[in-house]
């Protein structure tokens, strides 16, 4: 009989197990991003793909920094006026507002996040928008105009 006993409690003991483990993965997985190779006048940028809800809404909060070359992307399905804020920021970014023919259409620089709670959209509609450390776009000489390659 308390083989039985074992037996079950070690069954149960393992599915309670297993579905956590599926649970972290599962959740990791949905938060995870996947990357893209992203450049522009030949400075290459590996940028993390926010293009769901939630990671748009999180974007790059909660960081504490991003590092030389590195990036978030955020697709939109249809260009549009886009408003970002600075919220649970800690560092500075440059904004750069992409259209749907991947063109640099605006650009806000070294948006700090003491800029919270004032929002920020493009003049024009946007379809992408790049953050990116602040100081990239001056010291890449980065302007409106310029493509964004690598789509």
């Amino acid at each position: 009989m308390s083989f039985i006993l074992n037996y079950k409690t070690f069954f149960i003991f393992g599915t309670v197990i297993l579905i956590l483990v599926l649970f972290f993965l599962a959740g990791w997985f949905l938060n995870s991003y996947r990357k893209i190779d992203l450049s522009v006048n030949n400075i290459k940028i590996e940028a993390e793909i926010a293009d769901t809800f939630q990671k748009k809404a999180r974007g790059l909060s909660g960081r504490k920094s991003i590092a030389e070359g590195e990036g978030m992307l955020f697709i939109y399905e249809n260009s549009g006026f886009y408003s970002f804020w600075m919220l649970g920021m800690n560092f500075a970014l440059d904004i750069i507002w992409i259209d749907e023919n991947y063109k640099i259409i605006d650009i806000d620089k070294n948006v700090s996040p003491d800029s919270f709670p004032k929002t920020f959209r493009s003049e024009n509609p946007a379809k992408y928008i790049l953050e990116v450390p602040a100081g990239f776009s001056d010291k890449n000489n980065v302007k409106l105009g310029d493509y964004i390659n690598g789509f």
